[in-house]
């Protein structure tokens, strides 16, 4: 048990690091990753619990994986590099949370057993978002979606209920686009101006 202060996870390059301590009662969590990220990830393994605190800045170079259970303990979360998947099992507690800012690159994804427990949450602002049927947010969100050079944004949340949504593409767009997936419905506004970069494709709604 770590009852008092706080516990950072560092990585760096193409390391892969597990966290897999699920008798361990953390205090408080923070990852920072070096400026010399290539193709690592982090993993909370299954039982193993993450409270998040002391920051709302979390920097992953990659993915940050969670089988266990992941608390948001702040009011607002900016994810300075990489995404986060919740995978079957993975529970994310966002419960006082509400924005979630996660950068030009970083996605989410809440695959089919996965929880994303919310109840304030307002804002999101990611590089795609992708949920199994089922998961939804309480609130109608307003999303903002933007990425840079050549990365894809791909919006496939089919029981989400936007309240407004932007796309915004960074100033080095090279051939980057945006693909609404089938049974998505993006709300864009009244007279809205998108930057998809590239090619917007349509499989789903878009409405203005």
């Amino acid at each position: 048990t770590h009852n008092s202060g706080q516990v950072t996870f560092r990585g760096s390059w193409d390391f892969t690091q597990t966290i897999n301590a699920p008798a361990v009662t953390f205090n408080s969590v923070n990852f920072y990753w070096t400026d010399n990220c290539r193709g690592g990830s982090t993993i909370i393994a299954s039982g193993t619990t993450i409270p998040l605190g002391g920051t709302s800045n979390t920097s992953i170079c990659n993915t940050l994986n969670v089988n266990g259970t992941l608390n948001l303990n702040s009011a607002s979360w900016t994810f300075l590099s990489g995404g986060l998947v919740i995978n079957s099992g993975g529970i994310v507690n966002a419960i006082n949370t509400t924005s979630i800012d996660m950068g030009t690159y970083g996605t989410i994804t809440v695959n089919t057993g996965g929880l994303f427990n919310e109840s304030s949450l307002t804002s999101i602002t990611s590089a795609g978002l992708s949920f199994a049927s089922g998961i939804t947010f309480t609130n109608s969100i307003t999303a903002t979606f933007t990425s840079n050079w050549d990365q894809n944004i791909i919006i496939n949340t089919p029981s989400v209920s936007y309240g407004n949504a932007v796309l915004s593409f960074g100033g080095n767009c090279r051939s980057g686009y945006v693909t609404i997936s089938s049974g998505t419905t993006l709300p864009l506004g009244n007279s809205p101006t998108s930057n998809t970069c590239n090619n917007l494709i349509v499989n789903g709604t878009v409405t203005t």
